[in-house]
């Protein structure tokens, strides 16, 4: 079986990318980072401040909550903050999780293939990367969820149950010349399950092709791996 890339504590966002420029013209160019905005303020998961003085993006703050960006750092203000230019910025949709005792009979709903990539938690979120097939100038809105299942009894670990509902697309079996492979983030309202400078046991459970390299003519099965979360504050 190809094995999955699960990522568990560290991301690998805020750590590339990262070069002194010798000419000291600025601090660090093409820093990526994911991080919430406050008051036209962003915030790195990293726990630094940024404040935008050059802006070469058209983005309008006021409409993001949660954003993966590329940013040359440019000067350390007084405060601790840094200046920095803005240079790409990408939304991130905010949810809140699934607790599993909520659902009709506790049953888990099987939903469409999706591939986690990586999944920590930062910035007081649950921060997943997936990837999934999507129908070729598809206008369906697709959507992914997390449903937590809290462990029983002492031995059991929290269960993540990643979900990916497609409203009917893909059905069953992938055909490459109607479908691509794309791929995300997305951050998860889940503080109360990771306590502050813990390490908590999960299991992520997810559903994709029996045969990764051949999606178009394998079924479709349930996967699952052991792994931990990582929370600092």
């Amino acid at each position: 079986m190809k094995k999955f890339l699960i990522l568990f504590a560290v991301a690998l966002i805020g750590m590339s990318a990262c070069d002194v420029n010798p000419k000291d013209e600025f601090i660090i160019y093409n820093d990526t980072e994911l991080c919430s905005i406050v008051d036209g303020k962003i915030l790195t998961d990293n726990g630094l401040t940024y404040e935008i003085v050059e802006n070469n993006t058209e983005a309008n703050l006021a409409e993001y909550n949660r954003a993966i960006i590329v940013c040359d750092i440019l000067k350390l203000n007084e405060d601790g903050s840094y200046q920095i230019n803005l240079k790409s910025i990408t939304k991130i949709q905010i949810k809140d999780y699934t607790d599993a005792s909520t659902l009709p009979e506790g049953v888990i709903p099987t939903g469409y293939p999706v591939s986690p990539q990586s999944i920590w938690f930062s910035g007081g979120y649950l921060n997943v990367g997936f990837s999934f097939y999507l129908k070729v100038n598809s206008s369906t809105v697709h959507n992914i969820d997390i449903i937590a299942k809290r462990p029983s009894k002492e031995g059991d670990v929290l269960t993540l149950y990643l979900r990916h509902s497609a409203e009917g697309e893909p059905e069953g079996k992938i055909d490459y010349e109607a479908y691509t492979l794309v791929g995300s983030y997305i951050s998860f309202k889940a503080d109360d399950l990771f306590p502050t400078n813990s390490t908590t046991d999960i299991e992520v459970k997810w559903n994709w092709f029996s045969n990764p390299d051949s999606p178009e003519s394998s079924d479709i099965i349930e996967f699952s791996e052991p792994g931990s979360i990582v929370r600092k504050n």
